[in-house]
Order: structure tokens, then C-alpha cells, then sequence
């Protein structure tokens, strides 16, 4: 049985610069999400035909990416924002239960906030 997809997203850990590379390597991917080392990517980038975002760490931003499909599924067009998280918006009491729930740490920000 052949597998197939129309779209694949990578989420990775390897950080910018390796994600970049693997990337260049397998051309397959439409978009990877990047993490590890809080990487930032101010504007969309892309290699090849893959679009590549990062939004950072310590809950400073959340990325939006929109993005315009062919009715195959192969990427026509994407937009990418970066939506700063200012201090005035606070975590949903949902979200913070499940941190409390498993015992971790919320955001640098957020205990900046409950320090003062």
C-alpha cells in the first residue's frame, strides 16, 4: 500500500540553522515550524518551495501563518505575523490548570507579573 499526503508540516527541534539545512536536503516539507533556542523569524522564509517560522520563546510572541492552497493541496501563497504577547494578556485559567496539573513552570512573563 503507497502512502500519500497533499501537505506536510514539520514541526522541529533541531533549532534554526539545522531545520534550514534539513530542509535544503528534503524538499518534501511545505512549512517547518521551528523550536529550540527560542529561534525568531521576523518575515516568511523559505528555501526552496518550504515556508520556515519561528515564534520565539519565553511566551513573547504567537505566529500566525495564512496560507493559500491549490484544491491539490500545493502551496499557492503564505503570510506570516508575529503577534507580540503583552503583558495584558493573561493565560487562560484552563491553560493554567494544566500547568498546575503537571507541575510546570508558566512563562518567564507570567512570573514576572505575579512577582510584582
Amino acid at each position: 500500500m503507497k502512502r500519500s499526503c497533499d501537505f506536510i508540516i514539520l514541526l522541529s527541534h533541531l533549532g534554526l540553522e539545522r531545520s534550514k539545512e534539513l530542509a535544503r536536503r528534503i524538499s518534501d516539507f511545505d512549512v517547518v515550524v521551528v523550536g529550540h533556542k527560542r529561534p525568531v523569524v521576523k518575515k516568511l522564509e523559505r528555501i526552496g518551495k518550504t515556508i520556515i517560522v519561528a515564534t520565539g520563546g519565553k511566551g513573547q510572541y504567537v505566529g500566525r501563518l495564512d496560507l493559500s492552497l491549490s484544491s491539490t493541496g500545493k502551496l499557492i501563497m503564505g503570510r506570516m505575523r508575529l503577534v507580540p504577547l503583552t503583558d495584558d494578556i493573561e493565560i487562560h485559567p484552563t491553560v493554567r490548570k494544566l500547568f498546575e496539573r503537571y507541575g510546570l513552570p508558566i512563562t518567564d512573563k507570567e512570573l514576572k507579573k505575579r512577582a510584582r
